[in-house]
């Protein structure tokens, strides 16, 4: 008997190749949390020679541990964002990703590369989400003084995770492009996903790339019933032709 196989497949992904928050091929929109006080004309990030900013960019000076983006030809990057430019003060950066409705999904994961170099202290991700089909989504904690976990949860939304990735504030730091995966329970409906850090100097710099969500799309049980047709009939030919059935 033939047997159905589900596959996970991208239900959403960004690796940051357009200069604003989407480009072809990006379609996991974003915001960015506090404020860019300067942007650039037609996006929304300030990048000095690519010495500082928070936003998509080819290359960042001071992270010289990666060769390039993990894909395409653009990462995003942050450093020196206390400068005027950019969120003109000390302040925890967020890119917020747009929520993402996962009815009908099982087996999904959020996965993403990360790089950073230098004495950065804090670099990690936030993870968001509801189990009653309401919109998740949370208001960013940019204060450096609280934690990244006492962000404001909206509505029913409730935390999953919120993990710095242990930089360690090692002025030896150097970490290459890793990628880190995360897999959500089936129970969770509705998922806000987030990156934050602080990069408070051109020596605190980082990276991130290739953010995908994935998962199994669960068929309709109409979709069931046409597959199931679909393997009786292959199961029957060969018997009648044989003269067995």
């Amino acid at each position: 008997m033939s047997s159905v196989i589900l596959q996970a497949a991208d239900i959403a992904t960004n690796s940051f190749e357009g200069l604003g928050t989407s480009a072809p091929g990006d379609d996991w929109g974003y915001s960015i949390s506090p404020t860019i006080v300067n942007p650039a004309p037609g996006a929304e990030t300030t990048f000095d020679g690519t010495t500082r900013g928070w936003g998509p960019t080819t290359s960042l000076s001071g992270l010289t541990v990666i060769s390039g983006p993990e894909d395409g030809i653009r990462f995003f990057g942050g450093s020196d964002a206390d400068h005027g430019s950019i969120f003109d003060g000390n302040a925890r950066g967020w890119t917020t990703f747009d929520s993402i409705d996962l009815t009908g999904y099982t087996n999904v994961a959020v996965s993403f590369y990360w790089s950073a170099q230098g004495n950065l202290t804090e670099l990690g991700y936030y993870l968001a989400g509801t189990t009653d089909g309401s919109v998740a989504s949370f208001t960013p904690q940019t204060n450096v003084s609280s934690d990244a976990n006492t962000s404001t949860l909206n509505g029913t939304s409730s935390l999953i995770q919120s993990t710095n990735l242990a930089v360690g504030g090692s002025g030896s730091y150097a970490q290459d492009w890793i990628q880190v995966s995360v897999p959500i329970d089936d129970s969770i409906t509705s998922l806000s996903f987030a990156l934050f850090g602080i990069s408070d100097s051109t020596s605190r710099v980082f990276g991130w790339d290739n953010v995908t969500l994935t998962g199994t799309q669960i068929p309709e049980p109409g979709t069931y019933a046409l597959i199931l047709g679909f393997i009786t009939l292959a199961v029957i030919r060969p018997l009648r032709s044989a003269g067995n059935f």
